[in-house]
């Protein structure tokens, strides 16, 4: 079971870091969810890597819907493809999610705690 310890107290993942759905349809919607333990307030925010999934904090969840359809553009090829997309949780631990380098650019600073989450299966196309 992981474990991530933060300034503000324990968050610790109840079964999960990897949601694994099975197989999909190509215009399914794959509602997920990770429960944890700790407090809300562990949790600064959470961001998703792209449109095609959304997350969200509810009733001591990381829940979300992964909308098949969106993940590519154009149609399945006929079989099974691999899909997978991840959510970033990241927490509150009193430093900023960015700094500026040198030359005066945005970059994700190191000292920052997350951890990923991620939600995987297969759209099957006959």
């Amino acid at each position: 079971m992981p474990q991530i310890v933060v300034k503000t107290g324990l968050l610790e993942l109840v079964d999960k870091e990897r949601f694994q759905f099975g197989d999909a349809n190509p215009n399914d919607v794959i509602r997920f969810e990770f429960e944890y333990k700790g407090s809300e307030s562990s949790i600064e925010y959470i961001e998703t890597t792209c449109s095609c999934i959304k997350a969200w904090y509810e009733d001591r969840k990381i829940v979300g819907t992964l909308g098949i359809a969106k993940i590519q553009k154009g149609p399945y090829a006929k079989g099974q493809t691999s899909v997978g997309k991840t959510v970033n949780v990241l927490l509150n631990d009193g430093v900023s999610r960015y700094i500026g380098n040198s030359k005066k650019q945005r970059e994700s600073h190191p000292s920052k705690r997350w951890f990923q989450l991620s939600v995987v299966g297969l759209v099957v196309v006959n």
